[in-house]
């Protein structure tokens, strides 16, 4: 009980018995509504268990999901803006500044699959619905989600993953498929749309992982990767490229 009272999704590793024991269920999605999948079959079709879970309408058809999920944050700047050690340390501070407040949140759904098929099979999504199949998903590759700088220009990017992403979609009048509008990054397919005509995507909790990353990626697709921590070493890399004549 204290477990389930503090981490509703504690419930996943409890014994078969305690899954079936109401107060115990009870306890747990009201702490964290997505852990109703873990109880006993019973309590998912108990609607005062559904909407103590979801605090929607209980007669709203919805799909639980798993998945990896990618935060990030981007920054473009001038080369010509990085003449000196100094205002290559105040771009990478603003990269992390912004990617500590500013950061997005977006699904990984999966590997891309080969350059001549570069759709992903939404490898990395489980799913608690027992009437939809992966295959009845689609996705749809809109290109990358940065972009290579342009001549002259450097991209800075701070990115960093949780392991385990909840959500819940709910579909509604307008539904008829569901087709996830993805953009690449690291090989992965990566959620950039969350608005659908046809369901309603929402976050519960993510968690797990979490290493903060930095790329540097200049026009030439020269890049430099590092940590936060080792943005001294960064910076000294970067100055020593933007500083070394070309050709």
């Amino acid at each position: 009980m204290a477990a389930v009272r503090q981490h509703g999704w504690a419930l996943e590793y409890a014994d078969e018995s305690l899954k079936k024991d109401k107060e115990i269920v009870m306890a747990a999605v009201k702490q964290h509504g997505y852990s109703l999948k873990y109880a006993d079959k019973i309590f998912r079709k108990d609607k005062d268990f559904i909407k103590a879970a979801e605090g929607m309408e209980i007669d709203s058809p919805k799909i639980w999901f798993t998945c990896p999920e990618l935060n990030y944050f981007d920054l473009t700047v001038e080369e010509q803006d990085l003449n000196s050690i100094e205002k290559i340390s105040d771009a990478i501070d603003d990269i992390i500044s912004g990617g500590e407040s500013d950061s997005t949140a977006h699904l990984v759904l999966g590997k891309l699959g080969h350059y001549k098929n570069p759709h992903s099979n939404l490898d990395y999504l489980k799913m608690e619905d027992p009437d939809v199949d992966i295959s009845d998903w689609t996705s749809e590759n809109k290109g990358k989600l940065i972009e290579n700088p342009k001549k002259g220009e450097v991209v800075f990017v701070y990115f960093y993953y949780y392991d385990h992403a909840d959500y819940v979609l709910t579909k509604n009048e307008n539904f008829n498929n569901i087709c996830f509008e993805f953009k690449s990054f690291k090989d992965e397919a990566v959620l950039t749309r969350r608005d659908y005509s046809g369901f309603d995507l929402t976050a519960n909790d993510a968690s797990g992982g979490g290493e903060y990353r930095l790329e540097i990626i200049c026009s030439n697709s020269q890049s430099f990767h590092g940590t936060p921590e080792g943005k001294d070493e960064l910076i000294e890399e970067l100055h020593d490229y933007l500083t070394t004549p070309k050709g």
